[in-house]
């Protein structure tokens, strides 16, 4: 399957629209939305009627209880990490407390136990801690990359040995990575920042990713 994967539209509807004919010139077969998607109920319910999968963001966290009771429910119901296969989703980190499953579960969570915003939603391309947990995260799941919003620039991390064949963490400078390489010198494992199409912090240029399960493929992609 070939995945087109966005994030933080932070309610810029014309980035939206040009996400979605990007989809459709490229022949994808599914959009995943990583979250922060908007505070007006028009653009959440453009989204809804796409049938978007999405995972929830702290905006979605934050809005919730002044949603409309249909656009609450639904948004209420996004799940912190979608998985399948060998590739997990979620907005800041796949990281997430147990607790906190869905938008209405994070949202009680944080009311119950007061609980930081950055502790549940913490930023990966600053926080060498959360990466490493992120890391931890994926090896408990068997699954081999994550992809995340939330920090509104686009960066990939590999899990891979260095010159001496120590394992690191580091960043990776291609646009494009064979995930299914196999041979010992491949990462086992990638931490993907998909962007921001809405706001993103790295240029003008609104970004996005494409994932292809089956060829094992990642393309950090830009709308151009």
């Amino acid at each position: 399957m070939r995945y087109l994967i966005f994030s933080d539209i932070h309610d810029n509807e014309a980035a939206f629209h040009r996400i979605l004919q990007e989809a459709e010139r490229r022949g994808i077969d599914r959009c995943l939305c990583l979250g922060d998607v908007g505070r007006t109920a028009a653009l959440l319910k453009q989204v809804q009627a796409q049938e978007i999968s999405c995972t929830f963001g702290n905006w979605e966290v934050s809005l919730l209880q002044h949603l409309g009771s249909e656009l609450q429910a639904w948004v209420g119901s996004w799940p912190g990490v979608i998985q399948e296969g060998d590739a997990v989703f979620c907005h800041a980190t796949p990281d997430m407390p147990s607790e906190a499953s869905t938008t209405r579960d994070a949202y009680l969570y944080m009311q119950r136990t007061g609980v930081r915003w950055r502790q549940i939603f913490p930023f990966l391309d600053q926080d060498d801690e959360a990466r490493w947990s992120a890391l931890a995260a994926l090896e408990q799941r068997s699954a081999r990359v994550a992809f995340h919003g939330h920090t509104h620039v686009q960066l990939a991390w590999a899990w891979q040995p260095d010159a001496a064949g120590h394992m690191k963490l580091r960043p990776v400078k291609q646009m494009r990575m064979e995930l299914l390489a196999g041979t010992e010198d491949a990462p086992s494992r990638y931490l993907i920042g998909v962007g921001s199409i809405g706001q993103p912090e790295d240029g003008p240029t609104p970004r996005y990713v494409l994932y292809d399960d089956v060829a094992g493929t990642v393309e950090l992609c830009g709308l151009g």
